[in-house]
């Protein structure tokens, strides 16, 4: 194998690389997933990971929850922390181009949450019966 040769397969690997993993995200990338997932941290108290996945009101709301759940775990001090899972409880509606609504069922009630796009991202927003 010469050099070149060596050095073509190289590139060829680097732009392989440079075009396939960016389909490879992690991140959450339709309305559903981004549901899920920030359900998901809120169920394991990750709030700071939650709020990675909410529009500003719902991350600063998520922000003061977090440091509620530090001050509990340093204290002792049981406060009223939001709890319970939430499961999708029917189909996503478009309520817009940039917005869409996802029914979820929490504490035995339906409640539609909304999702907004920000800069090309699906972000929770929570409605104030969750605050």
């Amino acid at each position: 194998m010469t050099i070149l040769h060596t050095m073509r397969m190289f590139i060829g690997l680097i732009l392989t690389a440079i075009l396939v993993l960016p389909g490879c995200s992690s991140e959450p990338q339709t309305p559903e997933e981004v549901l899920q997932a920030f359900f998901a941290a809120l169920e394991r108290q990750e709030y700071a990971k939650a709020g990675e996945l909410a529009e500003p009101h719902t991350r600063a709301f998520l922000d003061l929850v977090g440091q509620m759940a530090e001050v509990q775990r340093v204290t002792g001090q049981v406060l009223d922390l939001p709890e319970g899972s939430v499961e999708l409880a029917g189909s996503l509606v478009r309520s817009g181009e940039l917005e869409v609504v996802i029914p979820v069922r929490r504490q035995g009630r339906i409640e539609n949450i909304h999702l907004v796009q920000e800069e090309g991202r699906w972000r929770v927003k929570l409605p104030e019966s969750f605050f």
